[in-house]
């Protein structure tokens, strides 16, 4: 039996006596060996109990008049118990903390209010700086901070942290813990998940790789030895990495933003799976998203429809398209139904349809509602087909020509345009004609082109940044769209 066993064995033994006994107080002792047999000093009261033998575990139980002296065996098993008169115990009590080391008191004793305060202050922040490297390692952001507090429970025999609302109620004997620092990381942790993962293993997992990744290498050892077996966490250590983890958690944080409904554990598995198999594959955090949904939708019509969302976010409308038809077999759902035609306007650029549409977002989830209103603010972005083509991109004392070919794509025509080019802030460079153009219309699918040209006095690597478009419809709406980075390499 391991010693914190023992120990625990003794202490419930303690409990047990002090409910139904009663005593003002009762403790528990490991023995000091080397100690109690110096020569001439070992006190008769803990040598008395088994005939001159020494017993590595006593407890002590106070009755005010008199004393209980229980002697335990080091297996954890009680051997005898005596009564002692206080005036007997008073006159050994020094010699019999020296020979001591106390392991537990029942009840505790009151911690006073001032080291109290104290000690919140140093947890919560402790616990602010974790969340603040948290939140930059993950990319996620923490909504609302919960106060640490501490509580004291005279009777209580284990380490539980509770959680109410705003608050994280503490332990005070967990403080001292050694693990401390990953107990507090734990929590913080709890706070980026999305409520679609909160309450699962998954998490409860994902939670405790991260304090591992997170404490200083010389507790890992104790961290593992902690938790385990409870919780299989060299299994997810040996399957997740620091940088892998964080790039889970930014994931789990952007797909929680359009899923509130609670997953369950085999289905989270297969997400994980889902998303480690396609990392590094894309760098589309909407791809993947887009993924699990189609792998994880099992015919539900709805996880489709999210689906060809994310795949319109990733600009993959092809994608987006082929998975639309995997709806038809949900023609008679109208819910359904009417979402599949307002994602197929999306998919194909047909904005004066999806203004005329008597389409209700209002009737569909929150979670739809969201995802589909920013779906729609994405491809508003994209409206039209704006390509930067430079001429002449070898160095000389000629000058650089820069042609812009615009192509409406969407089905309505737009008016009052107005295309600013970025030019690279260089300042070797002379400007010859306007990079700012105006169109009165551009119809439906009608293509036009724009031309400016300037010059550089030395071979460089010309960066043109995000130029922009500005232009309205017949509905009185506006738009702004950004021109793509490219890159000019003039050389000698």
């Amino acid at each position: 039996m391991q010693n914190r066993l023992i120990v625990k064995s003794l202490h419930d033994f303690a409990l047990k006596e002090y409910k139904e006994k009663r005593p003002t107080e009762i403790l528990g002792y490991r023995v000091k060996l080397s100690v109690l047999l110096q020569r001439g000093f070992g006190p008769s009261i803990i040598l008395r109990g088994i005939g001159g033998q020494a017993v590595p575990y006593l407890i002590l139980a106070n009755y005010g008049s008199q004393y209980r002296l229980y002697y335990f065996l080091e297996n954890g098993r009680l051997l005898n118990a005596i009564n002692i008169e206080k005036q007997e115990f008073e006159l050994e009590e020094a010699k019999f903390q020296k020979a001591t080391a106390k392991l537990f008191q029942i009840p505790k004793p009151s911690v006073p209010e001032n080291k109290l305060e104290k000690l919140k202050k140093q947890l919560n922040d402790k616990f602010q700086q974790f969340l603040t490297q948290i939140e930059k390692q993950t990319s996620c952001k923490i909504k609302t901070t919960p106060i640490i507090t501490v509580y004291q429970s005279p009777l209580e025999t284990k380490l539980i942290i509770k959680r109410e609302q705003n608050f994280i109620k503490m332990p005070l004997e967990i403080i001292t813990h050694k693990l401390i620092d990953g107990f507090l990381l734990r929590e913080a942790y709890s706070l980026i998940f999305p409520s679609f993962i909160k309450k699962t293993k998954h998490a409860d997992l994902l939670r405790l790789v991260g304090a591992y990744y997170l404490l200083p290498k010389s507790l890992h050892t104790d961290w593992i030895q902690y938790w385990e077996p409870r919780e299989p966490l060299k299994i997810k250590l040996s399957q997740l990495n620091e940088p892998s983890l964080n790039s889970y958690l930014r994931f789990l944080c952007y797909f929680g933003k359009y899923e509130s409904t609670p997953f369950l554990d085999p289905q989270l598995e297969k997400y994980s799976s889902i998303f480690f198999n396609l990392l590094g594959k894309t760098e589309s955090i909407s791809e993947i998203a887009a993924q699990c949904y189609l792998q994880l939708a099992n015919h539900q019509g709805f996880f489709i429809i999210k689906a060809a969302l994310f795949f319109i976010l990733a600009n993959r409308l092809k994608e987006a398209k082929k998975v639309l038809k995997e709806l038809s077999q949900f023609a008679q759902l109208k819910e359904i139904h009417d979402l599949r035609i307002q994602c197929e306007f999306l998919a194909s650029f047909q904005i004066s349809k999806i203004y005329s549409s008597k389409f209700l977002l209002e009737s569909v989830s929150r979670d739809l509602q969201k995802l589909y209103s920013e779906t729609f603010d994405y491809i508003k972005t994209q409206l039209f087909e704006v390509k930067r083509i430079h001429k002449l991109e070898y160095f000389s004392s000629e000058a650089i020509r820069v042609k812009l070919k615009i192509k409406n794509l969407s089905d309505i025509p737009f008016q009052n345009i107005k295309l600013t080019d970025e030019l690279p802030k260089k300042s070797q460079i002379e400007k010859f004609s306007s990079n700012t153009f105006y169109f009165a219309q551009i119809r439906p699918s009608e293509e036009t082109s724009c031309e400016y040209e300037f010059s550089c006095e030395t071979p460089q690597k010309l960066p043109f940044k995000n130029g922009t478009l500005t232009f309205e419809d017949t509905y009185g709406n506006h738009y702004v769209q950004l021109i793509p980075i490219t890159l000019l390499n003039v050389q000698k």
